[in-house]
């Protein structure tokens, strides 16, 4: 809810995950860096290029939203180009008018889907903010992607 916080935040958690070794290599790039956009390019084990948005409005209040988009124009994927999981697709999210969504925690979808919400689930982001920073979430899709687990 304040602006320059959550691009101080966000800034300063991009600075860690860069400074982080082995977090970005060939395989995971930083593409390109701004507020409150910034893209991370990942090459899957069948070299095929994902590129993520993550969009960091209120970062400072709620999660981060993290989308694959189109790697030249970066629109949001259509469904028939969204990568797999575990050879299967992802879950559809009512608030994104039915599109998938990489459901994981640390992730604003994640939060805001009908069966995580927090008065269901009784569990919150800001719970576990310091598990879910940048540098974290960052890993994680490089862990899924690079294991083949996301395609």
């Amino acid at each position: 809810m304040h602006p320059e916080l959550s691009k101080r935040l966000v800034i300063a958690q991009l600075e860690e995950a860069v400074a982080e070794p082995g977090l970005f290599t060939d395989r995971v790039q930083l593409e390109e860096v701004g507020y409150p956009n910034f893209f991370v390019r990942f090459i899957n084990k069948n070299e095929a290029i994902r590129l993520i948005r993550f969009e960091s409005t209120n970062y400072d209040y709620q999660a981060i939203a993290v989308e694959p988009v189109n790697p030249v124009n970066r629109e949001p994927l259509p469904t028939d180009q969204w990568m797999l999981r575990n050879g299967g697709g992802f879950p559809n999210h009512d608030m994104k008018g039915g599109r998938p969504f990489l459901c994981f925690q640390g992730t604003r979808d994640y939060y805001t889907m009908d069966g995580h919400r927090p008065n269901i689930t009784g569990e919150r982001w800001e719970r576990w903010r310091n598990e879910f920073r940048i540098p974290d979430l960052i890993r994680f899709l490089k862990n899924k992607i690079a294991s083949g687990e996301w395609e």
